[in-house]
This record gives structure tokens, C-alpha cells and sequence, in this order.
């Protein structure tokens, strides 16, 4: 038997290790990553109910219907507005953890948000009543803290 022998030998019997390994615990991770998700999301959703309620105040509408399945153009701003908030400015979530609460897939709010993006880099008054419902989201998140 050569040494190359020897090391492939090596190299398949480590490999069937690490993979038999990998299916032992298998289910055990994935039951913990289940859990931190769950974790995660229970420590989020405050900031999303935050932004909601803010955003659905400033547009006279509610947080339920700004989270619903309704597709009027009367709620494309809002909805652009509270997910760019959740997105760059609280926490950074992921697009599909924005799109979860609002019954969204994630390539709509990665849409949305691109097309948004160039609004905000034109619109100084935009980009100016995004400041004021971030800061209004970030009072909010204080007050329910205390």
C-alpha cells in the first residue's frame, strides 16, 4: 500500500466520520437553532410593533391594515417606509424576518426597498420625515422599555 493510499484512505474514513457526526446531531441543532430563531424573533418584536404603530400613526391608518394583505397604492409608501426602518436603521433584519409580519415574500421587500432607496437619495423632505418617524419609533421604544 503507497502513501496516497494511505492518506485517501485517510481522508474517506475522516470524511464518513464527519458526515455520520453531522447526522447524529442533525436534529439536535436543529431543534437549538429553532430555538435562538424563536428567541430572536420574540426579542423583535417589540421594534416591529414600534415602527407599525408609528408609521400606521403618521398615515392615518392602522398597524393591522399596514400589515395586511391590502395592495393599494395608498399603503405602498408606508409599508416602504416601515420596512426600511426595520431593514437599516432597527436591528437590520433580514428580509425575510420584514416580510414574515407582513405576509410578504422577501424579493418583495427587496424590491420595494431598492426602488425606495432611490426616492430617499431624491426627496429631502422624504428623507426628513424618515428622521422624524425614526426618531418618534426610537421614543416609543424607549417608553414601552421603562
Amino acid at each position: 500500500m503507497s502513501v496516497a493510499d494511505d492518506v485517501s484512505d485517510f481522508a474517506l474514513e475522516s470524511m464518513f466520520t464527519r458526515a455520520r457526526k453531522q447526522m447524529e446531531l442533525g436534529p439536535a441543532l436543529r431543534h437549538v437553532l429553532q430555538e435562538l430563531e424563536r428567541a430572536r424573533c420574540a426579542r423583535l418584536l417589540p421594534v416591529v410593533v414600534a415602527v407599525c404603530e408609528e408609521v400606521a400613526d403618521r398615515y392615518n391608518t392602522t398597524r393591522d391594515i399596514l400589515l395586511g394583505p391590502t395592495v393599494r397604492k395608498l399603503l405602498c409608501r408606508p409599508r416602504a417606509i416601515a420596512w426600511w426602518l426595520l431593514k437599516f436603521r432597527f436591528d437590520q433584519f433580514s428580509y425575510p424576518q420584514i416580510g414574515k409580519p407582513f405576509g410578504r415574500h422577501h424579493t418583495t421587500i427587496l424590491v420595494a426597498l431598492a426602488a425606495f432607496q432611490g426616492l430617499l437619495q431624491q426627496d429631502d423632505r422624504l428623507r426628513a420625515e424618515l428622521q422624524d418617524i425614526e426618531a418618534a419609533v426610537a421614543a416609543r421604544l424607549i417608553r414601552r422599555a421603562a
